[in-house]
């Protein structure tokens, strides 16, 4: 197909997805190329660029003839390289579906059920306790390293004041995941990367005005922090699952999801059935989406639906979506389907009784009333960054220093840090190829028998002690990758704030967590539960939105969980009895924030704010955060009667280069 015969459609698509470049003819026939080569809609090859820009280190990768003859080398050898697991057929019983199970112990089960990657990347450093070798943190010398600079000037848009670039460090160390943040490629230094290329989509900048850098910190009574959840419930005992605990929380989602279903839709009892039985009536199914070929890709022809105990037995039945105009599954999602089974094979679905969203929170005018004082009917000013906070070079951590200095020079009311803040993926903690350097002593001398909580001391701790406001709330979410947290798996408690030997004012919580700043609710999670989610999500008609990032978020919503797949990405490490830690408490919160590994994002799904900041460092080079803008309460009745916060009509996010 050549140029002049792209449709006006798909031509505005690439140019609103890959930039004005893509309306050049020889590029537009390219990406059509490519398109038509390998099977894929423009917001696939959008997402394959996105890709491909990331694991080459190039963020700000220009859309040209000869990149895009890179990408498809690129997506070529993605294709070569994947595995081909073999298909597990789990039977073809005219009652049921059978389950696939592994030969071996209930421990070898259990294992096959969970990932491990912290137990592997262990034996990689140096025994506990003790990290010291030859080389230094990218030669980092703290007599030499200046930290943030307190300057009188403030930033401009959504750029930052260039910072002193670090000296090269090459590292031989490959990363043991390609969405890790970093890469083994030769990307633009930190000291050169570029930063003023395109910036992700924003929310409601034509209708919020942006709060402008402040000269002072604000009143430190403007803002409440309040949680959302009991920390109490995280104290458990990590890894230490049973089978039993995994099945009664499984299903204890199912039973949950039938009463949910039969209040929405005024059914009675009789009206939910088991799918796997033969039957000519029609009934309705509630159950969690299994894919039949365990390993790969769910697909039209690999959807299975397990029904609960009480009802099916933990029965599996294949499902027939053919009548359903539009759908988007994924394993893991509690779904209820309307349809027959008329010979016991297979159940025809008729139709998707999509799960209710929960009501939107809500507070007192009075409370309301409250907070426009506190805040003097001025809007909050509120940061939103995501780990790694260093470049995959070296350990300055010259990224966060420059954070630091944003901070400090716009005076924000609050900021959320999410981690991971010492990326157990780096290439220089697998290695231990360093030694640890106590920035606040005149003594260059290596500190002797360090721990991991020493280098996030005398590293990120070093940095964060620059801000200059000492009453300003700094939020703080581990991630699994964090080499300082006590939990390798989802969900996870809080940092030791004491242990790390942070100032009062940094409010560790847990991943996920569940709070409020004065009225508006968060819920906010390190996972990146939206790349693992459009990995996995299978929509095969686009009628509502082709928009991955919005599917996903839309699932997060209608799931009511920050993290509704099962089984878990391979890459993270699940504690199946806890994931009901997941779940939003009783409402929907006002703004939900997750990272993603690729571009940050911004969108308005359900009403409900969704963010994805980036990430602060991508390999070499530097990435994004995010800054919200949110407009305080209007209220016009004096009555106290509950008013929804509505923070989607009065929150503004922008993101800025780094």
């Amino acid at each position: 197909m050549t140029a002049s015969e792209l449709t006006s459609n798909v031509r505005d698509e690439l140019v609103r997805l890959l930039g004005n470049d893509a309306a050049d003819d020889t590029i537009a026939s390219t990406c059509q190329s490519i398109m038509t080569t390998f099977s894929l809609s423009v917001e696939d090859l959008n997402y394959k660029w996105q890709s491909f820009s990331f694991n080459t280190g190039e963020n700000d990768m220009r859309l040209s003839a000869e990149n895009l003859r890179r990408l498809q080398e690129y997506i070529q050898q993605s294709l070569e390289s994947q595995p081909k697991p073999k298909k597990i057929k789990t039977g073809h019983t005219p009652v049921s579906v059978p389950r696939s199970v592994k030969k071996g112990s209930p421990n070898d089960l259990l294992e096959s059920m969970m990932s491990t990657p912290l137990a592997n990347k262990a034996s990689k450093l140096h025994p506990p306790g003790s990290v010291r070798t030859p080389s230094r943190l990218g030669s980092f010398d703290p007599a030499k390293t200046p930290g943030p600079a307190s300057t009188n000037g403030h930033t401009n848009g959504n750029m930052l004041d260039q910072s002193v670039s670090p000296p090269v460090f090459q590292t031989p160390v490959r990363p043991t995941r390609k969405d890790s943040g970093y890469s083994s490629s030769s990307p633009t230094p930190y000291s050169k990367r570029a930063r003023d290329g395109k910036a992700p989509a924003s929310v409601n900048t034509g209708v919020v005005e942006r709060c402008a850098p402040r000269d002072a910190p604000p009143d430190p009574s403007a803002v409440e922090l309040s949680l959302g959840v009991d920390m109490k419930k995280y104290t458990f005992r990590t890894m230490y699952q049973k089978l039993s605990d995994i099945a009664e929380t499984l299903d204890e989602q199912i039973e949950n999801a039938i009463s949910t279903i039969i209040d929405a839709y005024n059914l009675s009892d009789d009206q939910i059935g088991n799918p796997a039985l033969s039957t000519q009536a029609e009934i309705v199914a509630v159950g969690r989406v299994v894919n039949e070929h365990e390993g790969e890709k769910l697909s039209m022809n690999s959807i299975l639906l397990e029904s609960g105990r009480r009802i099916g037995g933990g029965m599996r039945a294949r499902l027939n979506m053919e009548n359903v105009p539009d759908f988007s599954l994924f394993p893991g999602k509690v779904i209820a389907v309307k349809g027959s089974n008329p010979d016991g094979s297979v159940f025809i679905v008729k139709e998707v009784l999509e799960m209710p969203i929960l009501n939107f929170t809500a507070s007192s005018k009075s409370e309301l009333r409250a907070v426009i004082e506190r805040q003097d009917n001025k809007p909050l000013s509120i940061v939103v960054a995501s780990g790694p906070y260093t470049t995959s070079d070296n350990l300055l951590f010259e990224p966060l220093a420059d954070l630091v200095q944003h901070i400090n020079q716009t005076n924000p009311d609050a900021v959320i840090l999410h981690g991971p803040f010492i990326d157990m993926n780096h290439p220089m903690i697998q290695s231990g190829e360093f030694d640890v350097i106590n920035p606040f002593s005149a003594n260059d001398t290596p500190v002797e028998d360090a721990t991991l909580d020493d280098v996030f001391k005398y590293t990120v701790g070093y940095h964060l002690k620059q801000l200059h406001d000492p009453n300003l709330p700094v939020i703080m979410i581990p991630s699994v990758n964090d080499v300082t947290t006590s939990h390798a798996a989802f969900p996870q408690p809080p940092f030791n704030r004491k242990s790390l030997d942070l100032p009062k004012n940094f409010k560790c919580l847990s991943n996920p967590a569940t709070f409020s700043l004065n009225e508006i609710v968060f819920s906010a999670t390190s996972t990146d539960t939206l790349a693992d989610l459009m990995r996995a999500t299978i929509q095969p008609n686009t009628t509502k939105t082709s928009n991955r990032y919005v599917v996903a978020a839309s699932n997060i919503i209608s799931q009511r969980s920050l993290y509704p797949l099962f089984p878990s990405d391979p890459s993270l490490s699940v504690d199946i009895p806890y994931i009901r830690l997941a779940d939003f408490p009783h409402a929907l919160p006002d703004v939900i924030l997750t990272p993603c590994t690729f571009n940050g994002m911004a969108h308005l799904v359900d009403n409900v704010v969704i963010v994805s900041p980036g990430l602060l460092s991508k390999g070499k080079s530097g990435g994004t955060f995010a800054t919200m803008t949110i407009k305080p309460p209007s209220i016009s009745d004096d009555d106290n009667d509950p008013l929804i916060h509505k923070v989607w009509e009065r929150a503004r996010v922008d993101f800025n280069k780094i």
